[in-house]
Parts: structure tokens; C-alpha cells; sequence
């Protein structure tokens, strides 16, 4: 799984298994001790992988935002705000504008930063 999240190639995986299954060493602690973590293997054998990101706090943040919106617009009629009536068809649109501000904004945020920050 690890060489398979570093975008190894399928032969080298096969490679990789095919010579860990043939080790002598079959205890998972030793061959963690031999060869490290999985994790740390599959970096020693692919350094340059690319890095997968996961979904970052601003984007997060746009989502959330728009799901409070909805359910005001939606919700809204019952404690006296008729966000619906005064909106009509464009109810709708301040969720999609901050959905769209979460994502560029993660865009900003990742692409933004110095190749060495995590």
C-alpha cells in the first residue's frame, strides 16, 4: 500500500513483494527492523513520489460555511427569517459562492506555500 500511494510502477511492486515473501526473515518485526517501516521502505525505493493532498482547512471551511447557509435558507422560515421569499431563485447562490471561495482558497493556500512547508 505504501509503494502504491507513492505512485510506484506496478512491475516494481511486484519486484518488491516478490523478493519480501522470498526473505527468510517472515516475523513483522523483524522485517520492520531490518527494513523499516512501510512507509520509510517505500520512500528509501521511490524518494521523488508525488504528494497527496488531503482536504485542507480552508476548503473545509468554504464547505461548512455553505451547508450553514442552506440550512438557514432552509430552516429559516421557522424562526421568522424568509430568506427564500426575499432571495426567491438566488437562495442558492451565496452557498455556491462560498463553496467556490473554499476551494480556490485551499488552491491559494497549497500552491502558495514553499515546496519545504507542510
Amino acid at each position: 500500500m505504501a509503494l502504491r500511494a507513492r505512485s510506484a510502477p506496478e512491475p516494481m511492486i511486484a519486484v518488491v513483494v516478490r523478493e519480501v515473501e522470498a526473505s527468510p526473515l517472515r516475523d513483522d518485526t523483524v522485517l520492520e527492523r531490518e527494513l523499516g517501516t512501510p512507509e520509510d521502505y517505500a520512500a528509501a525505493l521511490v524518494p521523488d513520489a508525488p504528494v497527496r493532498r488531503r482536504t485542507g482547512p480552508v476548503m473545509i471551511g468554504g464547505i461548512v460555511a455553505a451547508v450553514v447557509w442552506l440550512a438557514l435558507v432552509h430552516v429559516g422560515d421557522v424562526v421568522g427569517w424568509h430568506l427564500r421569499d426575499t432571495l426567491g431563485p438566488l437562495a442558492s447562490v451565496p452557498a455556491l459562492v462560498l463553496l467556490f471561495l473554499g476551494v480556490f482558497g485551499q488552491f491559494l493556500s497549497d500552491y502558495a506555500r514553499r515546496p519545504g512547508d507542510s
